[in-house]
């Protein structure tokens, strides 16, 4: 492989896995061929999602996702890491290539909501053949769904076993530079990572009591490089003035709005759509100004039950998005939509 290439392999890329919100970021740690994988939202069983009940919400996946199972996923990011090391020594034959640290595989999972297309359980439920467990980091809204999960009947003691789970802290707005939220050690993650959950500033007394569940989101945030993940979408007003100091700046969310006109005075929107919540990242004067968008959660999927039929989209086109950003003159942004397998770099090594 080309120095040039090498040195690609050695950046931050997300690869989305599925026609839905599955993805996995990938960011090279240190000067060896390790690579931390971090799966989001995980939902590749090809086993239907379903909300309380069938008769009020059940979904099925159209578009295959890139792996059957956490196992399959796993055992391509393990062959992965051996292939990264070989490709060191290559390049290297003097005897200097980099040790492989670690087996590869999944090394978390971030869970950002409690809905089971984010948390799927028949995914979950898998047990998994890896050396050590796996952390899942969950916002409050997720936490108490996934630890149900996991103490549930559906699950064994051995595949309890399988995981280890956190809450994320909290960051808002108090003025912290990039550097000083990146230099503070996260427990279970490499050092000059930070998984943070990103609350939503607005009331529920004005946007409804559903708002704070949906609208919140979650930062990645490393080196000069910050993930914005918020798959029903964010206003700009909830994401802390520090990530614009980021110099690659990604925000993933739905570009189409959907609504529940029976329910909204309980639900309020259920995705903002690309025009509220995208476009108040770039209004202000230490907006987050994203550098890439991308969509996610806007798979038209098979729906059955009450939400099926009541539920309202207003659709955005890729196209239109644009169109969108050059009236407001931030023509800078790139808009992506990825199928599952394809990936895009977002970012530096740890």
């Amino acid at each position: 492989m080309p120095p040039s290439s090498l040195e690609a392999s050695k950046r931050a890329n997300l690869r989305k896995l599925n026609g839905d919100t599955t993805w996995l970021l990938q960011i090279h740690v240190g000067h060896d061929a390790k690579t931390y994988n971090l799966l989001i939202d995980p939902w590749l069983s090809t086993s239907q999602q379903v909300d309380y009940h069938p008769l009020f919400s059940a979904q099925t996946r159209v578009e295959t996702a890139s792996f059957p199972s956490l196992s399959a996923l796993s055992q391509s990011l393990a062959n992965e890491t051996l292939e990264a090391a070989a490709r060191e020594r290559i390049s290297k034959p003097e005897g200097n290539g980099a040790e492989v640290k670690g087996a590869g595989g999944i090394d978390a999972i971030l869970i950002s909501h409690p809905f089971s297309d984010h948390a799927h359980p028949e995914t979950l439920c898998e047990l998994i053949d890896q050396s050590r467990p796996i952390d899942i980091f969950c916002t409050p809204q997720s936490f108490q769904a996934v630890a149900n999960l996991l103490n549930g009947k559906k699950m064994t003691a051995d595949q309890r076993k399988a995981f280890k789970l956190h809450l994320m802290d909290e960051l808002r707005d108090r003025g912290d530079s990039l550097d000083s939220i990146t230099s503070h050690k996260q427990d279970d993650v490499p050092s000059g990572l930070r998984l943070l959950r990103l609350p939503a500033q607005e009331s529920p007394w004005t946007h409804g009591p559903a708002w704070a569940d949906l609208h919140g989101g979650v930062a990645i945030i490393w080196d000069k490089s910050a993930v914005v993940y918020s798959p029903h979408g964010i206003l700009g007003r909830s994401i802390p003035h520090a990530l614009s100091q980021a110099h690659c700046r990604t925000l993933i969310q739905s570009f189409d709005r959907q609504t529940l006109p029976l329910l909204r005075l309980a639900t309020g929107p259920v995705a903002l759509g690309f025009h509220q919540a995208a476009l108040s990242c770039f209004t202000g004067g230490q907006a987050y100004v994203p550098t890439l968008i991308l969509r996610t959660h806007d798979e038209h999927k098979a729906a059955r039950g009450l939400v099926g039929k009541i539920i309202s989209r207003q659709g955005t086109s890729d196209e239109q998005a644009r169109e969108a950003l050059q009236r407001e003159g931030c023509e800078h942004c790139e808009i992506r939509s990825l199928k599952a397998g394809e990936e895009v770099e977002v970012g530096g090594s740890i």
